[in-house]
């Protein structure tokens, strides 16, 4: 199927999208979001409960507040331990006992970026430390991320890591098969383009599953902590993948409702198209971070989830047949539950929640619709969309098949009379009308594990797996009796009456002792047989007419 100017114009735009959010990956990876002064760079851990918290006002600082938090410090003998916090969107000062040991600072933050972004802070302790003043001092730099509460850990690195690693493992399982069910999907529909089999329906599928898979490996904790080095990159690469997610999903929907044009799909794909590229411009030139935007991102989420289900609910209502259309609405709508109580949370907590209930419906509609897209490309290639029996290509590909000598098997050719007749006096509509007849009543009549296929406009083949002379007779006279049948309740309808010849060769009638012998070798034959038969139905046809 061409694609249409304006969903061309979809496509470039979401290829300018996605080129930018590289772009910017690229530009911000090596940033870590600001100064890093640390001067202690080295079982169990524990998360500290007893603190002291104090909330300053200071007109200099992003959102017009600074947060202190304080405690005696506490350690255990015998190992070294680490004292461990996650921050996002803030400023670190952390000293001990007035003495400044760990600084996170804007000083030289990244061009691109006013944010310090997603990561943790890191600080080996000693003996020497016990007993001494843990002051944290953290500066928000937005006004949304200011109530957001810290969790102070102090233990064994190793333990620190481990246990978020456990906390995080079914996101990124599931985020890792989501990338590579996409990944596939995305390479499957490039080698059919290649072969000048479109399938854009596919390519949208793909690509948005892999984003979704990138945006929940990086919206983790332990990401951050296992690459510490690329805190800001780690913290655009999420918010970039909720940009880019809308549109592939839109125009994929929109595949599903065998449409080239949709008004409300395109509109709300362009919409999405033009925020994602904007939203990038303002990140990479230093003036607005994406994290900043963030609710315009949800908004356009909101839009698009809201006029998918709209356009599906609406096919439904009249095609409650369509599988694709009916499976799609229900994960979608129990998708769009779950991300918008996962969104309503994010805004009242100020933080995002695993969601593997959205993430596992997700996955597995991507898996279910991905194997019905791929079936459907298969039948594409290989069906004739008008009988639904094999194409000239499949037959082909079956016809080049090696005979061997102790192989029992037939080849039947069959031609519908007088079918250019038809056409040209009745109309296309008839001849189509006849043609389909023909393909059912083959299929029907040939035995269940015979390959039948459409070989020509008004030609067919069929392969079987017998030899012996009563069978095939006893195939022919079958299809004869479905031709009488079918003419008999023509002629009371005033149709067009159906009539076929019919030739057939088998595998002991073919010599092996000469050259290789293929399945068109005897389709020859059969051919031959065939217009044998379509000789004495023209002589009789002229006797009639005398």
């Amino acid at each position: 199927m061409k694609r249409s100017s304006f969903s061309k114009t979809i496509f470039i735009l979401f290829s300018l999208a996605m080129i930018l959010a590289l772009v910017g990956a690229c530009m911000i990876g090596d940033g870590s979001g600001g100064d890093v002064f640390n001067s202690r760079l080295n079982p169990e851990y524990e998360a500290v409960t007893d603190y002291q918290t104090e909330e300053l006002e200071d007109p200099d600082a992003p959102a017009g507040v600074v947060k202190e938090y304080r405690w005696t410090l506490e350690l255990g003998e015998g190992h070294p331990e680490t004292l461990a916090f996650y921050s996002a969107h803030h400023y670190i000062e952390v000293s001990l006992d007035g003495e400044t040991v760990y600084a996170l600072s804007p000083a030289t933050a990244s061009y691109f970026a006013k944010t310090s972004g997603n990561g943790w802070v890191i600080l080996p302790l000693t003996e020497g430390d016990l007993g001494k003043e843990v002051c944290v001092r953290v500066t928000p730099v937005y006004t949304s991320v200011k109530n957001r509460t810290f969790d102070f850990f102090i233990g064994a690195e190793f333990s620190i890591l481990f246990g978020q690693l456990r906390w995080d493992l079914p996101q990124l399982l599931l985020g890792q098969v989501v990338f590579c069910a996409g990944f596939i999907f995305t390479c499957a529909s490039l080698f059919n383009s290649l072969k000048r089999r479109k399938q854009d329906g596919l390519f949208y599928l793909g690509t948005f599953s892999m984003i979704i898979g990138i945006w929940k490996i990086t919206d983790t904790r332990f990401i951050p902590l296992l690459f510490s080095k690329h805190i800001l990159l780690l913290t655009y690469l999420p918010l970039a993948m909720l940009l880019l997610a809308p549109l592939p999903l839109l125009q994929f929907i929109k595949s599903i409702l065998d449409t080239r044009k949709n008004s409300l799909l395109d509109g709300v794909s362009m919409v999405s198209g033009l925020s994602a590229v904007v939203l990038l411009l303002l990140q990479l030139s230093g003036m607005m971070d994406l994290r900043m935007t963030l609710p315009v991102c949800h908004g356009v989420i909101i839009l698009s989830a809201v006029a998918a289900t709209f356009e599906l609910i609406r096919f439904w209502m009249k095609n409650k047949r369509h599988q694709k259309a009916a499976f799609t609405m229900a994960c979608l709508l129990a998708c769009t539950l779950g991300s918008c109580l996962d969104l309503l949370l994010y805004y009242v907590r100020g933080n995002s929640t695993s969601i593997l209930y959205t993430l596992t419906i997700f996955l597995f509609y991507v898996i279910v619709m991905g194997a019905m897209t791929m079936r459907d490309m298969n039948t594409l290639a290989n069906v004739d969309q008008h009988t639904g029996l094999f194409n000239r290509n499949r037959c082909n590909e079956v016809l080049d098949a090696e005979l061997t000598a102790d192989q029992k098997i037939s080849a039947f050719m069959f031609d519908v009379n007088d079918l250019k007749h038809v056409n040209d006096t009745m109309g296309h509509v008839q001849g189509d009308r006849l043609l389909n007849q023909f393909a059912e009543i083959l299929r029907n009549e040939l035995p269940k594990d015979a390959f039948v296929g459409r070989y020509g406009g008004d030609e067919f083949i069929a392969v079987v797996n017998e030899t012996s002379e009563e069978a095939l007779q006893s195939i022919v006279k079958r299809i004869r009796a479905a031709v009488e049948s079918y003419n008999r309740d023509a002629a009371e309808e005033g149709l067009p009456p159906l009539s076929s010849a019919c030739g057939y060769a088998t595998s002991a009638q073919v010599d092996f002792s000469s050259d290789t012998m293929t399945l068109n070798d005897l389709l020859r034959m059969a051919d031959e047989a065939m217009y044998e038969d379509k000789k004495i139905y023209h002589e009789r046809k002229n006797l009639d007419m005398r």
